[in-house]
């Protein structure tokens, strides 16, 4: 998978004192913004800074007419305070940068960016955890993650630290290969350690179980699993940390979300890689799968999604 070439951040401003030109960002925005800037300048991206104020038709209407008639508005006001960061990160760095402030909802305004400029990563921020990000994750991220043809960073924390900790979670599809790629040139940059997580997932012992399949299919299918991903898993992480960070690999048998929120905890990782196959309205429809969902909103870290080109 190539490097990220075109990026786009979302910075929340709803909580911002827009009648003044300066203000911090908050957390979870700042985290977003930072993460981003990393990925700008240690990929050569370009960066767009966007952020969005969702407000009723009406107020809509009054924006735009206000506009029209020359006088500043919260619009024009948050289109400073997004083009003050652009210029942030070209001061850190990044080479090309933009910005801009609309008016909508920031899933649908970050969605439509993604597809009018063939973005390959939208950074937003969170610091929710639990029930609560599972809310928060319904209504914007979770959007994101499963309609947007571009990989998602979900940030919880600013990224870049030097040493930082990644963990991969790689499984035996098509994927693979293009995750762990994401995840050996991060963790390269920062020059930090990779563990790469497999996980046996033995779920379809319970339909072959309530079939009343006898023992011995049972073994054999659960031989199969392992046989299988002892052969192939160890081949295709040395074959892709062969020039680049030594990988640690663990395999563990389980139910693929609890195990690698486990690894994430124990390696105090600052980042979680992860594939999901799927993109669109499909994926809107019927949801990204189980483990991707529990990992967005459970994982003590940022997680970086990467889907298929």
């Amino acid at each position: 998978m190539p490097a990220h070439k075109n990026v786009v951040v979302g910075l929340d401003l709803s909580n911002a004192d827009l009648r003044v030109d300066e203000g911090p960002l908050s957390p979870a925005s700042r985290a977003a913004f930072d993460s981003a800037v990393w990925v700008a300048k240690a990929q050569g991206a370009k960066l767009h800074v966007l952020t969005s104020l969702d407000v009723d038709p009406a107020a809509a209407a009054m924006v735009a007419a206000e506009e029209k008639a020359g006088r500043a508005t919260l619009r024009t006001r948050a289109a400073k305070r997004v083009a003050a960061a652009a210029a942030a990160a070209k001061s850190a760095g990044v080479k090309r940068t933009t910005s801009a402030a609309v008016i909508g909802g920031p899933s649908a305004a970050l969605l439509d960016d993604v597809s009018r400029n063939a973005r390959d990563l939208v950074v937003t921020g969170t610091r929710e955890r639990g029930e609560a990000a599972r809310n928060l994750l319904g209504s914007t991220t979770l959007q994101l993650v499963r309609r947007a043809a571009a990989d998602s960073w979900i940030a919880r924390a600013s990224f870049g630290k030097k040493g930082s900790r990644v963990v991969c979670a790689i499984d035996l599809g098509d994927m693979a290969p293009h995750v762990l790629a994401a995840a050996v040139r991060i963790a390269a940059a920062v020059e930090g350690p990779l563990h790469v997580v497999h996980v046996v997932n033995l779920a379809a012992e319970d339909v072959l179980r309530a079939g009343a399949a006898d023992t011995a299919i049972v073994q054999a299918y659960r031989a199969e699993r392992r046989e299988r991903a002892l052969r192939e898993i160890p081949k295709l992480v040395a074959r892709l940390t062969k020039k680049g960070p030594k990988a640690k690999l663990h395999m563990h048998d389980g139910d693929t979300a609890p195990v690698i929120l486990r690894a994430a905890a124990e390696q105090k990782a600052d980042l979680v890689v992860l594939g999901s196959v799927v993109h669109g309205a499909a994926a809107a429809l019927l949801g990204i799968g189980r483990t991707a969902e529990r990992l967005l909103a459970e994982a003590p870290c940022s997680v970086l999604v990467v889907k298929p080109r």
